[in-house]
């Protein structure tokens, strides 16, 4: 007892250890004092915590707004430089068979000469007829593959958006905001709930139409959201932008293909002119 008592009665003691108060209401006024700071404290601390989680919420949402325009971007490039790849494939194809028969023209027109018999001079021409008609269906069915690939790459790039799209906005409707985080730690502040409005409204997205090559245009389902903030209408503007641009480029070789095609058909037909002219003034002597 008496060591017990030096300790208490030392400084080491006085600071570690609560004196014996004189009376139980002196004790329970005490306590509830030390309880009041400890409840303080506690508080501090959540709002604290709460309002660094709103601003790390904060962030996180401005990050995420990033993100429709980097896998939307990422899926354009993708779908652009596959279409690009395929033409470019048909249109060397139609090159090579081009060449070829201009090498079969260079052939036939060096056959052609003064001294020709009249039944070789009819097999040369009809040698020539098929070849003219040759690379005018070959022009002419090359068309028409770039046409159809141009189609379907405009219809496989269409539906695709409109899935990814649908699963950006699905995790939107996931993902929780700062503002949401704010009405719910923080009712006080929104007794009316005018704020919940934006954030809580449900919200239903247009489809997305299909790139047409006849007067019928398709439209893709619409999609429904539960909520409606800033990143879904992140999704839907850079959708937009990117069916945008995606269609520009879809017509612009829609009308490249079609000037080429005439191009080509002219050159042809120039031709076919040329040598009806030769054969005219080879013959006419012989009338």
């Amino acid at each position: 007892m008496l060591t017990a008592e030096d300790f208490y009665q030392s400084s080491h003691g006085v600071n570690h250890f609560l004196l014996v108060p004189d009376s139980l209401e002196q004790w329970v006024e005490n306590m509830q004092l030390r309880l009041k700071g400890y409840l303080e404290q506690a508080m501090s601390f959540l709002n604290s915590s709460q309002n660094e989680f709103v601003n790390d919420l904060s962030t996180l949402e401005q990050l995420c707004q990033k993100l429709p325009r980097l896998l939307l971007g990422l899926h354009e490039h993708q779908h652009q430089e596959k279409l690009e790849t395929e033409v470019a494939r048909i249109r060397q194809n139609l090159d090579q068979t081009v060449a070829e028969s201009e090498t079969e023209k260079n052939y036939i027109l060096g056959q052609l000469r003064l001294s020709i018999s009249g039944e070789a001079l009819q097999k040369l021409m009809l040698r020539e007829q098929h070849r003219q008609q040759a690379l005018n269906n070959a022009i002419n069915c090359s068309a028409g593959v770039q046409k159809e690939c141009l189609h379907l790459a405009g219809e496989d790039f269409v539906t695709s958006l409109a899935s990814l799209t649908e699963q950006l906005l699905c995790l939107y409707d996931r993902l929780m905001t700062a503002d949401e985080l704010k009405a719910e730690t923080q009712p006080s502040e929104n007794t009316d709930k005018t704020a919940l409005k934006p954030h809580t409204a449900q919200r239903t997205w247009p489809g997305i139409p299909y790139f047409p090559l006849s007067g019928v245009t398709k439209v893709t389902a619409s999609i429904a959201t539960n909520k409606l903030t800033r990143g879904h209408e992140v999704v839907i503007e850079e959708r937009d932008a990117t069916v945008k641009r995606f269609g520009e480029m879809y017509r612009s070789e829609l009308l490249r293909l079609d000037s080429d095609k005439h191009k080509r058909l002219g050159e042809v037909e120039k031709w076919r002119v040329h040598w009806s002219q030769q054969l005219h003034t080879m013959t006419q002597p012989l009338n």
